[in-house]
């Protein structure tokens, strides 16, 4: 299984609504950090989109791939919203950088389908990605419990697979390995996101913050072995939910320190899958 970085490992250096650092990343910078950890994969999300550039800027899409493949690096499109006009740039992406998927987070705006509504507009994009031999990698993202996405993908015939958060579907309260088990026969990405839980001080409740790969709740090397073994042509991606510092320096900082950490950790267990079974 390769393994690599998402734009969301890095969200306060790279910036979203409301928070714009002074110099936020590019997506040539998230190249140039996975490129220093050695990663194998890059998947670039809705935070930081490339599939524009398949119309806006193609040379520019054009020497990120090549630079990338020149280094022995798979890249990977992500959006948000199942819009026929993204999805259709992110599948011409898609094919330009060799990504057999397409990941996607089905919540957009004020697009929150429920579970008929979903597989109506699923449905709706499905000749999509059957013409291009392309899979849409859905998400799960917060609202829908892991079985009833496991009932649109076993019904897809195979166009439709699982990207698994480890730490998304505690949205409904199902922890990360409830919710990989009906999910694992169709993952095609895996988001490795580790997270603890702390109780608030007057004791009614909790709080769900990051925490750097390995070092929180999240199990995250029993996913990461069971994905392994079960899907070895998935690929996985670390992601971070890095608490807010005083300042943004501080922050993104922080952020970069927990990706080293997370990496050196996540890297040691594959070590030996990618050794592959010891010889007699």
């Amino acid at each position: 299984m390769r393994l690599g970085i998402c734009s969301y490992a890095v969200p306060w250096s790279i910036g979203w609504d409301g928070w714009s650092p002074p110099e936020p990343f590019e997506p040539e910078s998230l190249l140039d950090l996975a490129l220093e950890l050695g990663a194998e994969v890059v998947q670039f999300c809705d935070n930081l989109p490339i599939d524009g550039w398949v119309d806006a800027d193609p040379e520019r899409l054009e020497r990120l791939a090549e630079r990338a493949s020149g280094a022995g690096v798979a890249l990977e499109v992500g959006a948000r919203g199942l819009r026929q006009e993204t999805l259709r740039r992110c599948i011409r992406a898609a094919q330009r950088l060799g990504s057999r998927f397409v990941r996607i987070v089905a919540d957009e705006g004020d697009y929150r389908p429920d579970l008929p509504q979903l597989e109506r507009d699923l449905g709706a994009v499905r000749p999509l990605f059957e013409d291009a031999g392309l899979a849409l990698a859905l998400e799960n993202h917060d609202r829908f419990l892991a079985q009833d996405l496991a009932l649109l993908m076993e019904a897809s015939g195979g166009w439709l697979k699982a990207c698994f958060d480890t730490a998304n579907s505690l949205g409904c309260l199902q922890g990360p390995t409830e919710a990989l088990e009906p999910l694992l026969p169709h993952v095609a990405s895996l988001h490795l996101k580790d997270v603890r839980a702390r109780r608030l001080p007057h004791g009614l409740g909790f709080l769900v913050e990051g925490a750097p790969a390995g070092k929180g709740a999240a199990m995250l090397e029993r996913v990461f072995r069971r994905v392994a073994e079960a899907c070895p042509e998935a690929t996985a991606v670390l992601e971070q939910w890095v608490p807010k510092g005083p300042d943004w320096r501080t922050t993104a900082e922080t952020e970069i320190e927990w990706l080293r950490e997370g990496w050196r950790t996540v890297s040691a267990w594959r070590a030996p899958l990618a050794a592959g079974p010891s010889q007699p």
